[in-house]
């Protein structure tokens, strides 16, 4: 398991293995067990991923746990470079099982900054407003066309007067373009 999900650019990610055919002893094992840590967009300043050693986290628990930063700084602290311009970023963590033997892989993303519109920006009563989102965060299953729900508020002299809940829609499987249209009265609250 991977955690958080998403992951803040400039985060911890918290790496969790639970294999109780790797515990191999009633005290907590000190070898640990190694997983590999890449990104993609592939880093190509660590092709092959960052190593991490995960160690068991008490005696006979079979769970192993080990953790790595990211960092949008370039050469800063040792962990995983994010390109905080890049969207769609992912951490893929990967580890050898041996009973039953296989590669165990698990996905988290990167965190984005999303982006609202609203148009147009400014209207009269009962015309019609184009909200539009962009945000990967909220584009949770790659081959299916998401929603998100959003409240919009009208507000005048800072309080707010109305409040209507839009669902968005996707424009399409894994564009993480949202889409609504807001129809207002014809009339002033």
């Amino acid at each position: 398991a991977l955690s958080p999900s998403p992951l803040n650019p400039d985060g911890l990610l918290l790496i969790t293995v639970d294999d109780a055919d790797l515990d191999i002893s009633a005290a907590p094992d000190s070898s640990g067990l190694g997983a590999t840590v890449a990104f993609s967009p592939l880093d190509v300043f660590n092709p092959n991923g960052h190593s991490v050693l995960l160690l068991e986290n008490g005696p006979t628990t079979g769970v192993f746990t080990g953790e790595i930063k990211t960092n949008t700084a370039p050469g800063t602290a040792a962990g995983v470079e994010i390109d905080s311009a890049t969207s769609r970023t992912e951490i893929t963590v990967t580890y050898t099982d041996l009973a039953p033997f296989g590669n165990r892989v698990a996905v988290v993303r990167i965190a984005s900054v999303g982006s609202l519109v609203a148009n147009p920006p400014a209207f009269e009563s009962g015309a019609d407003i184009l909200i539009t989102v962009t945000d990967w965060d909220l584009n949770v299953g790659r081959a299916l066309i998401d929603t998100y729900v959003m409240a919009v508020n009208q507000s005048s002299g800072g309080l707010v007067r109305d409040t209507e809940t839009v669902t968005l829609t996707e424009t399409g499987a894994d564009t993480g373009i949202f889409t609504a249209v807001l129809q207002t009265s014809g009339t002033d609250a």
